[in-house]
């Protein structure tokens, strides 16, 4: 059988890239009372040359009787490289917990705990029909560590020096998910869920939608509202 509600568009490029801070994420408990995560301090993170993901899965078969009977999948937590032209101070302070002097001199120490993160993407496809489509997609809560710091002296032909910053992704514990993805070449999503995606009225309602376990028919009517 083949899947017919697809594009089957390919991924050709990285053109946004975002982050916001994870302020709450409270613990479900099943409790009739909604509790629900909050982000804040959503910003672009523009001049992102690549963002790569691996995942910590891992599989574990099972023998009986000679023979392989169960293939058991321990879902690990995902791994997201950032390479990027430059950090700003700001950016560092916010979203990786160092710390700043009153005149803006960076530190970092002991002390400099980071807070919780979400990173977004928007990454380009070309579908077999030659139209654009784009994959839309949130990693839910991490770590950002800088981990590629290096300088080169400069050559006849210089090359651009670029930092890299690595996340490590865990699962939200108010509805243990890692990342929420759509893409705009699956014919089944409602087109709707792409207005406004890389906001924080869209971002703390994405919660609400992954629960629903009903294919996300509602994520209708995002829209600009405050709410």
């Amino acid at each position: 059988m083949a899947f017919t509600n697809t594009k089957n568009a390919a991924v050709v490029g990285l053109d946004m890239a975002f982050a916001a801070i994870l302020k709450t994420d409270p613990l479900n408990t099943g409790a009739t009372t909604e509790t629900t995560p909050i982000y804040e301090h959503l910003n672009p993170l523009p001049n992102v040359r690549s963002a790569s993901v691996s995942s910590a899965d891992s599989t574990t078969i099972e023998y009986f009787d000679n023979a392989a009977k169960y293939s058991i999948l321990s879902k690990g937590n995902k791994t997201v490289t950032l390479s990027r032209s430059h950090f700003s101070n700001e950016e560092l302070k916010m979203y990786f917990g160092l710390q700043t002097s009153e005149d803006w001199i960076t530190l970092e120490g002991s002390e400099s705990i980071p807070p919780y993160v979400a990173l977004g993407f928007r990454r380009l496809k070309i579908g077999q029909d030659g139209g654009q489509y784009y994959d839309y997609v949130w990693y839910l809560k991490g770590i950002l560590r800088i981990n590629d710091d290096a300088a080169e002296t400069r050559q006849e032909s210089p090359a651009l020096q670029l930092r890299t910053a690595v996340g490590e992704f865990i699962e939200r514990q108010a509805d243990g998910f890692t990342v929420i993805k759509v893409s705009t070449d699956d014919l089944n999503i409602n087109q709707t869920v792409f207005n406004n995606w890389f906001t924080l009225q869209t971002l703390n309602k994405l919660y609400k939608a992954a629960t629903l376990g009903n294919g996300g028919s509602e994520f209708n009517g995002y829209g600009d509202d405050d709410d």
